[in-house]
């Protein structure tokens, strides 16, 4: 498993849709934390920071 952090300059909403355009969007954590699904391996979290956003991808390897 590996866990990659990015902060982007962009908002969240464009973040998910370039950067993870074949991740589905699941729901939110909490209000602000978007939750994208890429498939039973892999998860994207966007929080939004500031202007721009911070995405948490977390991956299984097999």
């Amino acid at each position: 498993m590996y866990q990659s952090v990015t902060y982007w300059t962009n908002p969240c909403d464009e973040v998910a849709r370039v950067a993870f355009p074949s991740f589905k969007k699941t729901g939110s954590l909490r209000q602000y934390i978007a939750v994208l699904d890429g498939g039973p391996s892999a998860k994207v979290f966007l929080m939004p920071a500031g202007t721009g956003c911070v995405s948490i991808k977390k991956e299984v390897l097999f």
